[in-house]
């Protein structure tokens, strides 16, 4: 016994004089000078039995590093109390080993990375098993743990193959990533005696569906179940903190927190697929990305005690139609509701005083929103790409105030909280822009009235909203407004309100318009015939009907600025088909090469590709470099000329020359701004006109605008 005592102070390292002092067996394994440590084996060997009477299988012994790469098994007597650091790492064929009832420690990843590894008996005896001891043994299913371990280390088990284990009741602490990657584990019992599980003991194991903590638990901690399978999960009350992206992109749709959780870290619920979340009045400030891209969250429960909301909280909850916020609430910061594209109606609290930049950016259905006098700070873009905001409501005598704090939205509706809120609105249809020729603001006795002249010859007459900018004589953009029910108490009105929005593209659209020395309703009533074309459509009168009463001014088309003198050069616009055939091949292309293959398959490669919008979802890429050519809708008569209901190189298009092949297109929606990607509708703002060959300068309007 005292020899076995004295064995265990022997270091599992190697030295350079261990192995000048080596003795060698007659298979080339070196053994220290007692025979009682194997140091290294150096030799090919494909099966071997270690030495009776070894106490220490020492450091990197039959390690991949000192090239033992074809050893499938191994027998280890029963005297070794130790297995050393990286003893067996990478050892990729060992498939059978035996470990001894005289084992006593299991050292850092000593069969790491053995791959073929199926299964493994830990004895009884066995009283420490090292971090990352089978980390890697991809095909190891089966491992029992025994009684004898207190603690299962970092990343013992990590990107096994295990599907279930048992944890004994001597456990007390489960390691970082102890059992992280282990994508077939589908189950495992945490026993009482388990008091800490330390950061990502179970991340990554996606087939994991279900798991109870033990009341003994206080802390979960950072990444712990990151990437589980589970949809539902049971916090226990003795849980006092949930760690930063604990539960990050499980499928959880349901969890209940305690009272007794006080703090919920950053990204505690990163990209769970909840539906409903009521937070505890435990908790005084949801942290950074809690609920980030949470997209199917309807529903969040904020209580009285909560302050602060944090950057990107509910960043992404795609289905967030309303949110009540809680009269504590001192701070929404940066983009804290970014992309809640269901929002419409938000309340911001009068105890509020800071709002950061974006909170409520690419809220595409927010239409309103109502602030008060305590706010005193407001960031950058807080309402970008907000294109239905109907009216921002602040209170009577802030009107300076919240001018200078919103400088970026002065062209929006900011109204005096008269007392009227917004019940509904909505957009004008297509039948309805059809059977209306223009619309004029006119003077009323009580203001000023929209007067909707109709392509029948009569007209109606609808009141202006009171804070629109608006004057007299002004000529509305019917994609461009909106018919709103006011409603104070049981009283109800109707108001028509402009939502144009003045960005920087579209101030230069309007600049280079008004240059042009052409007559502004020219498309209004235009004559197919009064053109010098030498053959046009035999629909063309239709088509033509069909562009006055929707409408559409002009075509459009990008190109880089430094397209331009070639352009001028040539005479107008040119396919890039006619381009390289002429060997003028364009300078900067707006396509590559697969795009190019695309309109090869589909038989639009030798056409010019013109857009309804100048905001085309393309228009954005180099914005810097960009220009817009304003393209005259007589080509649209043209013979050859395409009509397509989305890009043509979209494999559900649908194409063709004629009237009918128009009207299949929605002209409503190439005119919005903010439509999801992804959607049919984001495909339908992308339709074309596809004009054969080439485009005459005569016909490019604003060619002596743009440089």
């Amino acid at each position: 016994m005292n020899d076995i005592k004295n064995i265990k102070s022997l270091c599992t390292f190697v030295t350079e004089n261990d192995l000048a002092e080596a003795w060698t067996d007659e298979f080339g394994v070196k053994y220290s000078a007692d025979r009682k440590r194997l140091l290294r084996v150096n030799n090919a060997l494909t099966s071997y039995s270690i030495r009776k009477g070894t106490v220490i299988i020492c450091d990197e012994s039959f390690s991949y590093d000192f090239g033992i790469r074809s050893i499938k098994s191994i027998s280890i007597p029963n005297t070794v109390i130790c297995i050393g650091y990286a003893a067996f790492r990478d050892c990729e064929i060992l498939s059978q080993i035996n470990l001894p009832d005289s084992l006593e420690e299991i050292g850092e990843s000593a069969f790491s990375g053995c791959k073929i590894l199926t299964n493994i008996n830990i004895p009884v005896s066995v009283s420490r098993l090292g971090d990352r001891a089978f980390y890697g043994c991809e095909s190891l299913t089966q491992i029992n743990i025994p009684e004898s371990i207190t603690r299962i280390g970092a990343e013992v088990f990590g990107e096994c193959a295990i599907t279930q284990i048992t944890i004994p009741n001597s456990v007390t602490t489960i390691g970082f990533f102890a059992f992280h990657n282990c994508k077939c584990l589908t189950n495992i019992d945490i026993p009482d005696s388990v008091v800490q599980i330390e950061d990502g003991a179970f991340a990554g194991c996606c087939s994991m569906k279900h798991i109870d903590l033990p009341n003994s638990i206080t802390d979960i901690g950072n990444e712990v179940f990151q990437r589980c399978a589970f949809s539902e999960f049971i916090i226990p009350d003795s849980i006092h903190r949930i760690g930063n992206r604990a539960f990050w992109d499980c499928d959880l749709t349901h969890i209940a927190i305690p009272n007794t959780v006080s703090v919920i870290e950053e990204g505690a619920f990163y990209g769970c697929p909840l539906k409903q979340v009521t937070i505890p009045n435990s908790i005084s400030k949801i942290e950074n990305e809690t609920f980030y891209e949470c997209f199917a969250l309807k529903e969040v429960n904020i209580p009285n005690s909560v302050t602060v909301i944090g950057n990107s909280a509910f960043y992404g909850c795609e289905a967030l139609e309303n949110i009540e916020l809680p009269d504590s609430l001192e701070k929404i910061g940066d983009y804290a509701f970014l992309f809640c594209q269901e929002l419409r109606n938000i309340n911001i609290p009068n105890s509020v005083n800071e709002l950061g930049k974006g909170v409520f950016g690419n809220c595409y259905s927010l239409e309103q929103i109502e602030l008060h006098n305590s706010v005193t700070c407001i960031g950058d873009k807080i309402f970008n790409e907000c294109e239905k905001l109907l009216r921002i409501i602040i209170p009577i005598g802030s009107r300076v105030k919240f001018e200078e704090l919103l400088p970026d939205y002065k062209d929006k509706s900011i109204e005096q909280d008269n007392g009227w809120t917004v019940k509904k609105s909505r957009c004008f249809d297509a039948e309805e822009m059809a059977a209306i020729a223009r619309a004029e603001v006119v003077p009323s006795p009580d203001g000023r009235n929209v007067c909707f002249f109709m392509m029948s010859g009569g007209r109606t007459y609808i009141p202006l909203i009171e804070s629109s900018k608006l004057t007299v004589g002004d000529t509305l953009d019917l994609t461009k407004v909106k018919i709103v029910t006011l409603h104070k108490g049981k009283k109800e009105i109707t108001r028509i309100m402009d939502t144009t929005n003045y960005d920087e593209r579209h101030n230069l659209e309007e600049q280079q318009l008004q240059a042009i020395k052409k007559d502004n309703n020219h498309i209004l009533f235009m004559d197919p015939h009064q053109y010098n074309l030498s053959e046009i459509k035999p629909d063309a009168e239709l088509i033509a009907k069909y562009l006055n009463n929707n409408f559409q001014k002009y075509l459009y088309h990008f190109t880089h600025k430094d397209n331009l003198e070639q352009i001028k050069e040539m005479g107008g616009l040119y396919s890039w088909v006619q381009l390289e055939n002429m060997g003028k091949p364009c300078q900067h292309p707006g396509g590559n090469k697969l795009s190019r293959e695309l309109d090869t398959k589909y038989g639009v490669a030798d056409y010019v590709h013109l857009s309804f919008s100048h905001k085309h979802p393309m228009s954005y890429q180099n914005e810097d470099d960009l220009v817009i050519l304003f393209i005259h809708p007589i080509v649209c008569l043209l013979p050859d000329t395409l009509f397509c209901n989305m890009n043509a190189t979209d494999k559900n298009h649908s194409i063709g020359p004629s009237y009918r092949d128009l009207v299949n297109i929605n002209l409503w929606t190439p005119k919005m701004n903010y439509l999801n990607s992804g959607t049919r509708e984001f495909k339908e703002k992308q339709a074309e006109v596809l004009v054969k060959s080439h485009i005459p300068l005569e016909y490019i309007v604003n060619i002596d605008l743009v440089s």
